[in-house]
């Protein structure tokens, strides 16, 4: 199940890849795709199912129960803070006993740099500041607390905790070909949602007028492309397993 998973393009990707093999092993494999809109492209293949649904609801009866994987990516934001603990709980009891697996994806939108290549009044920096502090007004906090998120995870039962962290650059300039191309695609991503992210927490919880957010969101957007500017996300993924005897 992938929960929260707006259009699809990910899980249908990936489905795309995998599906033939899977169904090879599984006939009755089944994929669901929640989120809070429709928007899935019209043409999908068998065995994806969408499913329009609140994920922060006290229960997720109408969704697929004995998972062997609920993945979660970039939710920060999303849920209410305080809700966390109850998606989690969500989680745990739609995994199968044993097998069942969550994967829990964020993108820590502090930008950091190794070395001194960053200007020193960063755009990208400033806007990052304000981001998180007008999603932390909202009580949708989008900052990544890894500590936090593991803790959560081991009072709702989840055992195999483990967590990754990726070096996600915002432009190209590493002399790594596979970093180079994650960086392209990242930028891409990073720039056609910086406005979109920050118009409401900048205007509604700060006071911005809206052409003050969309200049500070045009002046991050040229400086994450400039190459001599090392500046990276990190990316973190947790996974952790429901124990129990399989069923």
């Amino acid at each position: 199940m992938d929960s929260g998973n707006m259009a699809g393009f990910m899980v249908l990707g990936n489905l795309a890849n995998t599906y033939f093999r899977l169904t090879q092993c599984l006939s009755d494999a089944q994929i669901m795709a929640v989120d809070l809109n429709q928007i899935q492209p019209a043409l999908i293949p068998p065995g994806f199912m969408p499913k329009q649904y609140d994920i922060e609801e006290p229960s997720w009866g109408p969704l697929l129960a004995d998972c062997d994987l609920i993945h979660m990516r970039m939710l920060l934001g999303s849920i209410q803070t305080d809700l966390w603990p109850q998606v989690y709980h969500n989680a745990f009891e739609h995994l199968a006993p044993g097998i069942g697996f969550l994967e829990h994806i964020e993108v820590d939108w502090i930008p950091r740099c190794d070395d001194d290549e960053r200007p020193a009044n960063s755009a990208f920096v400033k806007w990052a500041e304000l981001f998180l502090d007008g999603m932390d007004r909202f009580n949708r906090r989008v900052r990544v607390t890894p500590q936090e998120h593991r803790q959560m995870l081991e009072a709702t039962g989840f055992t195999d905790i483990r967590q990754e962290v990726i070096k996600a650059y915002v432009c190209p300039w590493s002399a790594d070909r596979n970093e180079r191309e994650i960086a392209r695609w990242f930028n891409i991503g990073l720039s056609h949602s910086l406005e979109a992210m920050s118009l409401k927490p900048l205007i509604e919880k700060l006071g911005f007028e809206a052409e003050e957010v969309r200049e500070l969101c045009e002046r991050a957007k040229r400086e994450t492309c400039v190459l001599r500017y090392h500046t990276y996300c990190n990316i973190h993924v947790w996974t952790a397993r429901k124990p129990g005897p399989q069923q």
